[in-house]
């Protein structure tokens, strides 16, 4: 049933990351659906989570060799930091300076408007 050349360990590492994606794939999907730019990148975690998925499936009901299969998967670490570890920083860092200038400019106004409202135009 599983891959025979699983030791105990190494199967109960690669059901502990089918376990993790999943649950990285539900939350990162349930948060791209808000709608909020600040959790556009989700989506892509959660691909990337699902693809990551499938290798460990791979790895888990195949008998595919360890060193193929991490030749494989690890084909995916320089992608991961790009999305997974930085796409969700940078898209709330983009926000956050948004929501500064949307914030500033609406307290110009309020100002400019207190202003006229007392009469003290130049």
């Amino acid at each position: 049933m599983f891959n025979p050349a699983l030791s105990p360990a190494d199967l109960a590492i690669v059901l502990a990351n089918i376990f993790g994606t999943m649950y990285a794939m539900y939350w990162n999907f349930k948060a791209s659906k808000i709608g909020n730019p600040l959790y556009a990148s989700h989506l892509r975690v959660g691909m990337f989570a699902a693809v990551y998925l499938g290798f460990s499936l791979w790895l888990l009901f195949t008998n595919v060799e360890q060193s193929t299969w991490s030749l494989a998967a690890r084909g995916l670490a320089p992608l991961s930091f790009i999305y997974v570890y930085a796409g969700p920083s940078k898209a709330e860092f983009r926000s956050a300076c948004e929501m500064i200038s949307i914030l500033e400019k609406k307290i110009i106004e309020k100002m400019d408007a207190e202003t006229e409202r007392a009469g003290c135009e130049e």
